[in-house]
């Protein structure tokens, strides 16, 4: 059995309709008490680990630094070091806010991570926590996730066509929109590759297969849900958050290609098929 952290999120509610597979919400392990992760892992004994829970709300993690580094980095680390006691491999996700977004090159495994806000800062310290606490760990680092699940970009600008001609969206923030049911595929592939191979755990960048500013995403997703909605570009300085957000999340994914064998589905199939499954709900 595979055992998940994270419920009711994008990935995990993907993750959670594979079979051999248990999704834990915070009912089970709470993250804010990182003790409780290491007593469901004890309870279960599973097979392998995929830490599919976060932290995610930007803005308020500049509100709430505290609890971002303890659900972000402490609890992951006992989760890794559990992991190490009972000789498990873990699969641990992260994000493209550790980098800093500066530059239009897409960022690899090799360069420094110097992320600009909260968030970023608590996912890359977890990212230490973990790979330092058991050396049967793999970090796979994503970016901009969507499906029919949750509260997605995908879903906002479907929801704002139905109700405007018009929408105002992003057009200076560049990265690659990631289906969660590619990444949750992608994460069960290379938990079985780094079984077979211990020797192959490290960090690597997973994500959509095409670099697009969200205004170009906002433009695809109605073009194929056959939407009239006029996008206009509009720059991120108009927005007024809280955090900073990396202008450039472009990931290169090289590495990840060259190591493993696995076969992704290009942008346009995966949204076809996530706008087929919102329509068929």
């Amino acid at each position: 059995m595979i055992l998940v952290f994270g419920k009711s999120g994008q990935l995990a509610s993907e993750l959670a309709e594979y079979p051999g597979v248990m999704c834990l919400g915070r009912e089970s392990a709470d993250f804010k008490h990182p003790g409780s992760c290491k007593e469901v892992i004890l309870k279960y004994k599973p097979k392998a680990i995929i830490n599919a829970a976060a932290y995610t709300s930007v803005d308020s993690a500049e509100l709430n630094e505290a609890e971002a580094y303890t659900i972000n980095s402490e609890a992951p680390a006992i989760i890794s070091r559990t992991c190490f006691e009972l000789g498990i491999p873990l699969l641990h996700i992260s994000t493209d806010y550790v980098f800093s977004g500066t530059g239009i090159k897409p960022w690899t495994e090799r360069d420094q991570a110097k992320p600009i806000n909260i968030y970023g800062k608590s996912k890359l310290m977890g990212e230490t926590a973990v790979i330092s606490c058991n050396p049967l760990t793999t970090v796979l680092r994503t970016s901009w996730v969507y499906s029919k699940y949750g509260s997605n970009f995908l879903k906002t600008i479907l929801a704002l066509s139905n109700e405007k001609s018009e929408i105002n969206v992003v057009n200076d923030q560049f990265g690659a929109p990631t289906s969660a049911k590619e990444l949750a595929r992608a994460c069960l592939f290379v938990l079985q590759e780094t079984i077979k191979q211990p020797k192959i755990h490290g960090i690597y960048h997973f994500c959509g297969d095409k670099n697009l500013n969200w205004a170009s995403f906002a433009r695809l997703i109605l073009k194929i849900a056959k939407k009239d909605t006029i996008v206009l570009p509009y720059s991120s300085k108009c927005l007024g958050a809280v955090a900073k957000r990396p202008k450039n999340s472009r990931l290169d994914t090289t590495l990840f290609y060259n190591q493993f064998n696995f076969k992704h589905a290009s942008i346009k199939k995966c949204l076809h098929q996530t706008l087929a499954e919102l329509n068929n709900n």
